[in-house]
């Protein structure tokens, strides 16, 4: 069986270096029967909890999917080494607590700033903006004095996984195993690629 540490490992490796494969994902959902899919950036990742987290805007017309119907699969590729990694689970949200205040302070200026946008994510607008006040546009002086005006935005999308399927490409023959996550067991088993 492939060693779950092996597939793990690069995703701790992708919370430190921004070009890692893994630091952008797929991150799916159904909301009235049709399938959403977006790319979000991965956060965190807890080996031992068995979850992730990417953060969004509270406004986000996922959060009212998400809090409708926690269920998702993300999707994880490795282009370089032809491998992929699918997710499945339950999501909770969190927004306004210990959790989100913790993280919001290790984010940087720049990350923060995307939250102080005027308009909520989707909404549709009558010609283009890019979604920033004024003053947080060009001059990162004045950003400190209004900066945390979008912490009431900031949610964290937190991804508890119980099963993971691992394929890898390969010309020889395609590897894939599966993995499932019960309290504090992992069952595994090849299936068919």
């Amino acid at each position: 069986m492939i060693d779950l540490e092996f597939i793990i490992n690069p995703l701790l490796e992708a919370l430190r270096i921004s070009s890692h494969p893994y630091r952008l994902f797929s991150f799916s959902n159904s909301s009235n029967n049709t399938p959403k899919n977006r790319t979000v950036v991965l956060r965190d990742f807890s080996k031992k909890e068995n979850y992730f987290d990417f953060h969004t805007d509270v406004r986000s017309p996922k959060v009212k999917e998400l809090q409708a119907n926690p269920a998702f699969e993300a999707l994880f590729y490795d282009k370089e080494n032809r491998i992929q990694l699918r997710f499945n689970g339950q999501v909770s949200i969190h927004h306004q607590n210990n959790e989100t205040k913790k993280r919001w302070e290790t984010l940087s200026l720049s990350s923060r700033r995307c939250y102080l946008a005027p308009y909520s994510p989707s909404e549709i607008l009558d010609e283009y903006h890019c979604n920033l006040p004024e003053k947080a546009r060009f001059d990162e002086r004045d950003l400190p004095s209004i900066i945390d005006e979008g912490y009431k935005h900031f949610t964290i999308i937190r991804c508890h996984f119980d099963q993971l399927d691992y394929l890898e490409l390969k010309y020889s023959g395609h590897i894939r195993c599966q993995f499932s996550f019960k309290k504090n067991t992992v069952e595994s088993r090849w299936i068919a690629p």
